[in-house]
């Protein structure tokens, strides 16, 4: 088998491409140079270029799936982080339900300890009040609390306690002031004095 040679001319370089002086003789030569190769040093360069090229892909591929990966791990943090806040938030959360859980156990239990305390027709007007909930029924009660207090303490004006009749013998009261403060009809209270209690 017989070598192939090649010969090529390397293209000139700034060097080799000055020109001769003007007075000098003989014009501008051109200086050509000869390489020698066989097609095995060429295929050898061929090679070692490709080498060189497919290490520098595949360390520019590394570099990029390291990257890649480096920004995963990155978002599974920030993930990760997210993930531990929501479930802080979830407890503190949880914690509140159970104290506003309690809270209604013991709201209900004095609403309930408060209608017990009433007569009938008041307890009867405060459950037919327009607010379902108890703790604003509760804030009512305590407001209209004078109210309760004075209609559930009549006097005794009966014939017994020699209240016949309204004047002296109802606490020094008449009719219009005793029916004023129970906030009853004067009429009603001068026939129940009437009536002998």
């Amino acid at each position: 088998m017989t070598e192939a040679t090649t010969t090529t001319t390397a293209p000139m370089t700034p060097e080799q491409m000055t020109a001769t002086p003007t007075g000098q003789s003989g014009g501008a030569t051109a200086a050509t140079e000869t390489i020698s190769m066989t097609q095995a040093d060429l295929d050898k360069l061929i090679a070692e270029r490709l080498d060189r090229e497919r290490a520098k892909t595949t360390k520019q591929a590394d570099a990029a799936r390291k990257a890649i990966e480096e920004k995963s791990l990155a978002d599974q943090a920030q993930w990760k982080e997210l993930a531990e806040k929501r479930a802080a938030d979830l407890t503190a959360l949880q914690a509140k339900a159970d104290l506003a859980e309690r809270q209604g156990v013991v709201i209900e239990q004095l609403y309930k300890t408060r209608l017990a305390g009433l007569s009938t027709p008041i307890r009867k007007a405060v459950e037919s009040l327009p607010v379902d909930d108890m703790l604003a029924r509760l804030a009512w009660l305590d407001s209209n609390e004078a109210l309760f207090k004075a209609s559930s303490s009549v006097p005794d004006i009966s014939a017994a306690s020699g209240g016949r009749q309204a004047g002296p013998g109802l606490g020094g009261l008449d009719a219009q002031q005793l029916a004023a403060k129970y906030g009853v009809k004067p009429e009603a209270v001068q026939a129940y004095v009437n009536r002998g209690g």
